[in-house]
């Protein structure tokens, strides 16, 4: 099995979780100060 991706977990994706709601994780790529614009376009 491959290795996954380490994700952020945060109260909402816990509280999603734990309630069964479906949603899916965009992860990107962190780039210092590279702002919303960055995170955005990638």
């Amino acid at each position: 099995m491959a290795k996954k991706d380490h994700l952020s977990e945060t109260p909402a994706t816990q509280l999603r979780k734990a309630n069964k709601v479906a949603f899916t994780e965009h992860p990107y790529e962190y780039l210092e100060h590279g702002g919303a614009q960055h995170s955005a376009c990638g």
